[in-house]
């Protein structure tokens, strides 16, 4: 009995299933976001600047969206594929969705500027990712080219 074990997903078939895949950097890009929302969140609430609360509550976000993902959106047939995430794939996206929160704790406390040229960077070259690990390497097909065949 061989297992195989695959790392980046180089298919549609091994989306959900490898533990890592175009849905990754979504999650990359959540957890960047969600960081700053529950900065203001928590100091607007308690004033207070908590980064270690910051973290744990992106941390539980990311938990609580792998639930949602995998039993909700499986069930109404909103899935990619319609298929659940394998176990190592959820734990992957709640890594990246945490890792996000990391990068954006790390660009906050550098200045309000430093974070929004950063973040600019951060998700332009991230979509940019998305697109061409989507379109090129895993071969999904382009709104645009839709458009043109009609």
């Amino acid at each position: 009995m061989v297992i195989t074990i695959v790392l980046i997903a180089k298919t549609k078939d091994d989306v959900g299933k490898a533990a890592i895949d175009v849905f990754s950097f979504s999650h990359l890009i959540f957890g960047y976001l969600l960081y700053p929302i529950l900065h203001c969140i928590i100091y607007i609430s308690v004033r207070v600047y908590s980064n270690f609360a910051c973290l744990l509550g992106t941390i539980l976000m990311s938990l609580f969206w792998e639930a949602i993902e995998n039993t909700l959106l499986y069930r109404k047939g909103i899935k990619f594929g319609n298929r659940r995430d394998s176990l190592k794939n959820s734990l992957m996206d709640i890594y990246f969705f945490s890792s996000g929160g990391v990068i954006s704790m790390y660009n906050l406390t550098h200045g309000l500027i430093y974070f929004l040229i950063s973040t600019f960077i951060f998700l332009n070259s991230l979509l940019f990712l998305i697109m061409v690990y989507a379109f090129k390497i895993l071969g999904f097909s382009s709104p645009l080219s839709k458009m043109k065949k009609n």
